[in-house]
């Protein structure tokens, strides 16, 4: 478990004319086994939060503990030895450019002082995973984007970590190698139990894989919650304007007043819910036209999730009653325009 207490970090020039809060007043805890994904656009600290999970930035305050271990309270030689249990995935890769891939891999190996033969066998085993079994002597210049933060990846679970730090590291990929990307850390978080921590600019990243979620906004966490909570129930503008990003829950602008005359509402469906004809249930059950404006179905990582822009028109208690029945059947339902 990865617990962050009261956590801050202020940068101050060499003069100290110019001082920054990075970061303030951050508290998360990280289970074991999730994917757990940060979200925030550039500037607003999520970088620098990673960094100081790992220590590589040293929190000007506040505690960093990794199963009940704070460290913030280690030594150099200790902080040392406890980075070996955390892996570390990088947007621009970070590949030593003179060593093959197998010489990347086992770049930490070596490092940690493996005994040869151990390590020859661990790189094989990496190279397997990551679907670079053809590229072992292979040199990063010679491989495409997607190779190459395979060879990351793989470099990164060398030593076995038991939490694994992804910082933005598919904003450099084309879509198609994103997905394939997302794909191998899903199954790397499945079958090694490994815990995984996304930092990321893009939505469509945490819808794909991740549990949970926090949004980070001028250095404070603003919301919290599983995907499925934030997908579904946004607190806050700035996790509305991600989720708007990846799935339009919204009509163009002026359209509601040019054009409806009747209640507007958007529903949510999520898992079973989504794959019933509740829409044309409530038109023969209750005499009320639905009009579809905007909708939308996708998945949260295993989770069906769809909505759906519906202009209810016909007599008050009727659309009362129809939206008793989707609220019944599990939809959540908000009037958006009366």
């Amino acid at each position: 478990m990865i617990e962050i207490k009261n956590l801050t970090k202020i940068f101050t020039s060499s003069d100290e004319s110019k001082i920054v809060t990075a970061l303030k007043n951050i508290n998360l805890t990280i289970e074991d086994g999730e994917i757990y994904g940060i979200i925030g656009t550039s500037g607003a600290g999520k970088s620098t939060l990673v960094r100081c999970i790992n220590l590589l930035e040293k929190p000007t305050s506040g505690q960093v503990l990794i199963d009940g271990k704070d460290l913030t309270k280690l030594t150099a030689s200790e902080m040392r030895r406890e980075r070996q249990k955390i892996g570390m995935i990088f947007q621009h890769f970070n590949l030593l450019w003179s060593r093959t891939v197998s010489g990347n891999i086992a770049f930490p190996l070596e490092i940690a002082g493996c005994p040869k033969q151990e390590m020859d066998k661990r790189v094989s085993e990496l190279l397997e995973l990551v679907g670079l079994t053809d590229k072992a002597d292979a040199y990063p210049s010679q491989l495409s984007g997607g190779q190459k933060q395979r060879v990351g990846i793989a470099r990164a679970l060398a030593n076995h970590p038991k939490v694994l730090l992804s910082d933005e590291a598919t904003s450099a990929l084309d879509p198609e190698t994103t997905a394939s990307i997302l794909e191998l850390l899903k199954t790397i978080n499945k079958e090694l139990g490994v815990t995984i921590v996304v930092i990321t600019h893009e939505m469509s990243v945490i819808k794909e894989i991740c549990d949970r979620v926090s949004v980070i906004e001028k250095a404070e966490i603003v919301e919290t919650g599983t995907t499925v909570e934030l997908f579904t129930n946004p607190k806050t503008d700035i996790a509305r304007r991600f989720i708007n990003s990846v799935v339009k829950t919204s009509l163009p602008a002026g359209f509601n007043e040019k054009v409806l005359s009747g209640l507007l509402v958007r529903l949510t469906f999520i898992g079973e819910s989504a794959e019933k004809p509740v829409l044309s249930q409530l038109v023969r059950k209750f005499n009320v036209d639905a009009n579809v404006l905007l909708g939308s179905i996708d998945n949260l990582k295993d989770t069906t999730f769809g909505t759906l822009t519906v202009e209810l028109q016909g007599n008050e208690s009727s659309i009362k009653q129809g939206i008793a029945f989707l609220k019944d059947k599990g939809i959540k339902v908000e009037v958006i325009q009366e």
